[in-house]
């Protein structure tokens, strides 16, 4: 079920996904942890399994980087 062509990662592939494009390394724990908190990338539960949508990940990673640039670039007009 986790190879590149599943459209949804049990936890441990969707942590490696997350490592891979990112260059962070990611674990199944701190996904576990953000779904406690709600924060994170959006998952779901089909039975009792935890599903993380491929296109869902990549949301959040586009995201992400968009938060760091806009860090970035409102912290460059502050700087004296």
């Amino acid at each position: 079920m986790d190879s590149k062509n599943d459209l949804s990662l049990r936890p441990r592939a969707a942590a490696a996904y997350l490592s891979e494009k990112v260059g962070y390394d990611f674990s199944p724990r701190l996904l576990e942890g953000w779904r406690n908190r709600r924060i994170g990338p959006p998952w779901l539960r089909v039975g009792g399994m935890v599903l993380y949508p491929r296109p869902g990940l990549d949301g959040f990673i586009a995201q992400a980087r968009r938060s760091v640039a806009k860090t970035a670039e409102n912290s460059e007009g502050t700087a004296a």
